[in-house]
């Protein structure tokens, strides 16, 4: 059990499941980051997945196993890094407001971006990998443009 006690000492605690099958939070960010997951964005996550914390345990690990899906069958990599970065994401949002009504379709949308985002990337990693194109000289001749 490890709880997690906030401002306004409203206190939240956090079960994890005793069967193995959520042994650990995986994190995107280094702990610390501000990017990372904050004890009170995972709180606030499982509390709202399922008033009852070994069901939200398990409501996480169905939607972080369902998120690696979604970023695998998009051919998005690493699928596991992606899906953390949207938990991450939406644990920072829950810190934020308490507009999002449903969680699971809230992550998804996330994961629509964080998809986009990847694979807006940069297309070559070097100048290297760049396609070299043919270059007109000085005194090349341009073919003559149809009026």
């Amino acid at each position: 059990m490890v709880a997690w006690r906030g401002p306004g000492s409203i206190e939240v605690s956090i079960a994890l499941v005793e069967s193995g099958a959520f042994n650990a939070i995986r994190m995107t960010f280094p702990a610390g980051n501000d990017g990372s997951m904050s004890a009170q964005g995972l709180a606030l996550l499982l509390e709202r997945l399922h008033p009852d914390s070994s069901a939200a345990a398990q409501a996480y690990e169905r939607l972080h196993r369902a998120l690696v899906r979604f970023f695998d069958w998009r051919g998005v990599t690493p699928p596991e890094e992606c899906a953390d970065e949207v938990l991450d994401r939406l644990a920072h949002k829950l810190e934020q407001t308490t507009m999002v009504k449903d969680v699971t379709k809230y992550a998804h949308g996330i994961a629509r971006l964080v998809a986009l985002e990847r694979r807006r990337g940069p297309a070559f990693s070097s100048l290297d990998q760049a396609p070299q194109l043919p270059l007109a000289g000085v005194g090349a001749v341009l073919p003559a443009r149809p009026e």
